[in-house]
């Protein structure tokens, strides 16, 4: 499976480990100019939404009482802990992934973009049944039951 949070933290420079504590599931510090996330194992499998709430909580002041209630509300639901707790960000860890986002800012500034032209689009459901696509045609997984999508582009500037 997926570690959306891994994921995330590794795009942000953020280290993550994991912890079985009882009461504090979520932290936040800084060492040696290294942002890290302290997180109870149970965030290794949480939902894209989650993933998301517990960066935004620890990286934005806007919207962290609704982040909270996401991940305590996820965290009630996978524990049988009566009390959990998640600890405030620190200032110094805000400023870490603030200058950590800047640079991969000044890094995509650089990047190249490179328009491409799709040749063809298939799907194949459930039942390794495949199926050409039309590129102007609206993909619907979950009515369309589709579990692979393979896209053949073509660069337009050669």
């Amino acid at each position: 499976m997926v570690n959306i949070l891994e994921n995330l933290c590794k795009k942000l420079n953020i280290k993550i480990s994991y912890t079985n504590n009882k009461i504090l599931i979520l932290s936040c510090n800084s060492e040696n100019n290294q942002p890290s996330i302290r997180a109870h194992k149970i965030f290794r499998e949480c939902n894209e939404n989650v993933a998301f709430a517990i960066i935004d909580y620890y990286t934005k002041a806007e919207n962290r009482r609704a982040n909270a209630k996401i991940i305590k509300d996820y965290a009630d639901k996978e524990l049988n802990f009566q009390l959990c707790k998640i600890a405030p960000p620190s200032d110094e860890f805000y400023d870490e992934v603030v200058k950590t986002m800047s640079e991969v800012s000044k890094h995509n500034e650089k990047s190249v973009v490179i328009e491409l032209s799709i040749l063809s689009i298939t799907k194949k459901d459930f039942y390794s049944n495949v199926y050409a696509v039309n590129p102007n045609e609206p993909l619907n997984v979950s009515k369309d039951g589709i579990l692979e999508v393979n896209i053949t582009v073509d660069p337009l500037n050669k």
